[in-house]
């Protein structure tokens, strides 16, 4: 979590990431993956400003940037892994 927000995974039918506030409110869907998708592993960047994720599909895993609401969508790279993390420096 990053201040009072925390990012997770919806481990509904689309395995999508979402927001909540640690006191249960303000809950919301921030991705929204096709039915071929699955967004997983959320990980805050140190100063909050955006949010790290991984999509898998069939033909691989790609990690991806976006701003805590969901805007401003941007890949970062191919995943040979499971999961992704920022650097503690916030570089990636």
């Amino acid at each position: 979590p990053v201040g009072d927000v925390i990012a997770f995974v919806c481990e509904g039918a689309s395995r999508s990431i979402w927001t909540i506030r640690a006191d249960g409110s303000g809950e919301r869907q921030v991705t929204f993956p096709s039915p071929s998708e699955r967004h997983f592993f959320p990980d805050w960047r140190p100063d909050g400003s955006r949010i790290l994720f991984v999509r898998s599909r069939a033909d691989g895993n790609q990690v991806f940037s976006m701003r805590p609401d969901g805007s401003d969508v941007a890949p970062i790279g191919m995943s040979t892994t499971s999961g992704a993390m920022w650097a503690p420096e916030g570089n990636g």
